[in-house]
Parts: structure tokens; sequence; C-alpha cells
């Protein structure tokens, strides 16, 4: 069921907002009525698009902070949003700054309703820059063991002790071991089995390992 907020009016305005959202909420958050039309944003948000209260207030879709590049994906969502079928697992899209330099964020949509009738739309959104990078550098890490360990004999792996699984497994396994790769990331255990199987030195001397 899709979450909603009750707002103590009829009509939707700033302080009917303010009354259910604190404005020093450590969010953005962002309205617009069911016309599509900026009615709220608080201080977090327009830090966030380096923006201001008289640059928004009233103004309709594209609004500034949607990105040229972008503006299909975001059409998109806004169009589900305002048709009253927002994506319940929310949206992960980019917005600009008015430097015009992009960021993604990740939102959440909540109908606001006086009873049973939608008055507008809000959006809980976060700025994911931080996780997005960190993402990257994993991947990149990653790309960098594979181009230094798929061309080498011996077995090389990651292992997370903690977690209990393996990271990253080198293909040299599925030559030396006999099984594949796949089947060392669905069960870790695995690992262990062949050399209950077979104790042969030249595969106990071929696995070079990594835990973290």
């Amino acid at each position: 069921r899709r979450s909603a907020a009750s707002i103590p009016t009829s009509k939707i305005s700033r302080d009917a907002v303010l009354q259910i959202i604190p404005d020093a909420l450590p969010v953005g958050i962002v309205v617009v009525n069911r016309a599509g039309r900026h009615i709220f944003a608080n201080d977090f948000f327009y830090r966030m698009i380096q923006s201001s209260a008289r640059d928004l207030d009233g103004t309709g879709a594209p609004f500034c902070y949607w990105p040229m590049a972008e503006l299909p994906q975001i059409q998109e969502a806004f169009r589900e949003v305002i048709t009253g079928s927002p994506a319940p697992q929310g949206y992960t899209l980019k917005f600009c700054r008015t430097d015009g330099s992009e960021f993604p964020v990740r939102l959440r949509v909540n109908a606001l309703r006086s009873g049973r009738r939608i008055l507008g739309w809000m959006a809980a959104v976060v700025d994911i820059s931080t996780q997005v990078k960190q993402a990257e550098a994993l991947a990149e890490s990653e790309l960098k063991l594979r181009g230094v360990t798929e061309n080498i004999e011996d077995v090389v792996y990651v292992f997370d002790n903690h977690a209990k699984k393996i990271l990253y497994v080198n293909a040299a396994y599925e030559k030396l071991w006999g099984r594949s790769c796949q089947s060392l990331y669905d069960q870790a255990h695995s690992f262990i089995d062949p050399i209950m199987e077979d104790r042969k030195s030249t595969r106990l001397n071929s696995s070079h390992g990594y835990i973290s």
C-alpha cells in the first residue's frame, strides 16, 4: 500500500506543507500540486541544487534542476507521479545545480491528501553521489584485478571472512579445480571440498588468496 501524508486543509500551500514537514529535515523535500506545479521545497533541497524559492515556486515542468540530457527519463517518471502511479520502489535519476553540474539522486514519492482527495505529491530526495563514487571505485578496482589475474595460471581469490563468501576468483580455478567459478560464488565452502578429495600438491600450491 502506498503511503500518504495528510494535509489539514483542502488547499495545498507552503504553510500547509510546513505543518507536516519540518523545514530543517536533513533530506531534500519537493512538493508539486496535482497540476504538476512546484509548491514547496525545503532549504536542504535548495542548497542541494544551489537555488531558491523565487526560481521554483509556481513553475511547471521541466524544472530548472532537470538536466537536458536526462529529460526523457525524468519526464517519464514525472508522468507516472502526476497520473497517480509513482513507482513504489522510487527512482534513481540525475539532477543538476544552477552551475550546470549534475549529481545522482534517489527519490521516493508519496501522495499528499486531504481526506481521500489527493492534493499533490511529495518527493524525498537524497544525493547519492558518495555511494555512486564508491561503487565506481569498487568496479574499477575489480576491473584492474581481473586484468592482472585472468591471464595467470595460479588461482587467485578474494574471500570475505565476515560474510563467509567469495568476492572474486580468477578463471584458473576452473582449470585447476575442475569446478565453475559460479559454484564457488554460490557456495564458498565448496572450495575446501576438492582439497578433501584430492590433496595433490600441484593444486594446493597453486592457490593464492586474500581474506578480508
